[in-house]
């Protein structure tokens, strides 16, 4: 069964309301280094001040990959999209990212120049008690810089207050794989079915997300090249994309793969699904269909039975 009920209709209903954002945490970095900390342990973190202003400065050694800082925000209740502001500026190429713990966002790498460069990274937070930290690292991450300097100032934690939504249950529909891919080049058949067929990474187009307080379970009906698959749901919520849930596959076979405890606090409006291919597959793998609802609870038979 193709389109049980509208997509469209997840986004749409119930209303949205205005939401607000909070300034939860700034760290100036005057006369200390306040909770950065030494990636690797060998760096050398100093709080400076220059003309009026301070920033944290960190004069990497140059002898490994991925050296820099990691700054801890602390506990922090999810449901909702975290954003870090920052200002750096200094020597070499930083990556700024965040991990909390549903995942990772990763900004693309940032040539540092000696002006101050102002930068934003969001994150989703998964519902519950999250421990983000904010990285600024060397990148790429298996090249070693040689004189890098990384210095960061005005560090500014924002939490935003996730949309109001009403709570009702989302009844499980299903939708083709094929009528979300991304170019008609990616739509193929293999083991009896028609679906998004790749040997190399492929994912949906973005879908609505249902807007609803309560929990949602997205299962997607998988072929694996391997257990070592990944399937991943990504959101571009607040702007960049993040990879929220992963989860490999139960083990050889068609199956039903399922990413829970969603939320639209967490997600957003719109979230699509990626899958990645075990390195050196000589066979594609495919995804057939995935089902929406706030069921939790259904086995292969019952999601079978939505066709």
């Amino acid at each position: 069964m193709r389109f049980a009920i509208p997509l469209l209709t997840l986004l749409l209903t119930p209303m949205l309301y205005a939401t607000a954002s909070e300034v939860i945490s700034t760290q100036t970095f005057a006369n200390d280094t306040g909770n950065a900390a030494a990636y690797q342990g060998n760096e050398l973190l100093e709080s400076v001040s220059d003309g009026g202003s301070s920033f944290l400065r960190a004069t990497l050694p140059g002898q490994k990959a991925l050296e820099g800082v990691r700054i801890p925000l602390g506990s922090v209740e999810g449901n909702r999209l975290l954003v870090v502001k920052v200002k750096l500026r200094g020597k070499g190429t930083v990556g700024p990212m965040i991990q909390a713990t549903n995942g990772w966002t990763r900004l693309a790498p940032l040539p540092l120049t000696e002006e101050w460069q102002e930068v934003t990274i969001p994150k989703t937070l998964q519902a519950g008690a999250n421990h983000p930290t904010v990285y600024f690292v060397t990148l790429p991450k298996d090249e070693v810089q040689q004189g890098a300097v990384f210095e960061i100032a005005n560090l500014e934690v924002v939490l935003e207050e996730p949309a109001a939504v009403d709570s009702h249950e989302v009844p499980a529909a299903r939708y083709e794989a094929e009528d979300f891919a991304v170019m008609p080049a990616h739509v193929g058949t293999g083991q009896d079915a028609k679906g998004i067929v790749s040997q190399a990474s492929s994912m949906t187009q973005p879908f609505p997300f249902p807007q609803t307080s309560e929990k949602v379970t997205i299962y997607a009906r998988y072929f694996p090249t391997s257990e070592r698959d990944r399937l991943q749901l990504s959101t571009l919520h607040g702007g960049a994309g993040q990879i929220v849930r992963e989860v490999n596959p139960a083990g050889p076979g068609w199956q039903w793969i399922a990413l829970r405890g969603l939320t639209a606090g967490e997600v957003g409006e719109e979230v699509r699904l990626v899958f990645w291919p075990a390195t050196g597959a000589t066979e594609p793998a495919i995804l057939d269909a995935f089902v929406i609802t706030t069921d939790d609870t259904m086995d292969d038979a019952a999601l079978d039975a939505l066709r």
